[in-house]
Order: C-alpha cells, then structure tokens, then sequence
C-alpha cells in the first residue's frame, strides 16, 4: 500500500507518514503489567484514529510504535495531526490506574519526485522519530518534521542536498 501511495507521491500528489512511538513503555509495562499496557495500547489506537482525517491509514508497527498514511496530505497538515495525538496522548488518564503516557513522532512526506520510494519515506519518518525521541529534550512527548543531522544525511545519498540540523521544522 505504501508503495501505491507513494508512486501517486511522483505525480504530484503528496503522501505524509507519521510513526509514533510510546515513550518509555518497558518501563510502564514493568510497573503496571502486560494487560494493563495492552488495555493503554488499545486506548492509544483509538485515540490516534480518532485524531485523524478519514482518508489515512493506522496500523501497529511493531510493538509500542504506530505507523499511519495520509495519503494526499502534506507536511504541515500532517505535523498537525501529529502534534493532535501527541497531544491527546499526554492528556488522557489510563485508567483504573491512572497510568500516564506520552508519545513521540517523526514526520515525512514524500517530495514530488520519482526517485523516491516507500521505504525513503519510512526511513526519513523513522530518522525524524528518533531525532524526536534522542536529540531533542530528554522528556521526549515531542514531534518531529524538520532537517535531519547533517552526519546522518551525509550516509545517504538521497539526503546529500539536505541542509544542517536546525530545529525548524521544513514546512
């Protein structure tokens, strides 16, 4: 699927990816259990799909991540949605017992160009996730859309034009 959308992505129709990863689960699944964090799982799936437009796609990616397509959407709309469910997140009570969690993410959207493919996408996505999570605050709870760290750019090819790292996201 995410192949279709971002072939679509080099005639001129953009394709957004957000990946969201909880912030520090192993520890929450220490101190409150497998069933109490699958429970706070389910409950961080609806809050993401509640959050976002009706043409985007969610599905758990792994085990405490999230990948979602927007197909057709931009960066900006797309931090948007993002920074909504990190918002959402951080504000709700897992209840019975009041469990507290945040959620991190790295934004992408494919360039309108054709050489880039799905996994260039999921890549930048997965690049700006931990650009969210390691190098911005220690709390994490942030998202991330902007420039990548000029070293990491420089191994790949793709992102050789990619100016330094800043904190402004590139929308």
């Amino acid at each position: 699927m995410l192949d279709r959308f971002t072939t679509d992505a080099s005639a001129n129709v953009p394709c957004s990816l957000i990946l969201f990863d909880l912030d520090h689960l192993h520890y929450a699944n220490q101190r409150f259990g497998h069933e109490t964090i699958d429970v706070a799982l389910n409950a961080v799936a609806s809050l993401i799909t509640a959050r976002l437009p009706t043409a985007s796609y969610a599905a758990r990616f792994g085990g405490e991540e999230f990948l979602i397509l927007l197909p057709g959407l931009s960066l900006a709309p797309a931090y948007a949605a993002a920074e909504a469910v990190r918002q959402a997140v951080q504000d709700f009570s897992f209840t019975p017992m009041d469990l507290r969690l945040t959620i991190s993410a790295g934004v992408a959207c494919s360039p309108t160009k054709p050489t880039w493919t799905a996994m260039d996408l999921l890549m930048l996505a997965d690049m700006r996730l931990c650009v969210s999570k390691k190098r911005l605050v220690r709390s994490r709870n942030t998202v991330w859309a902007g420039r990548l760290p000029c070293e990491w750019a420089a191994q790949h090819d793709e992102f050789n034009d990619w100016p330094a790292f800043d904190i402004a996201p590139d929308y």
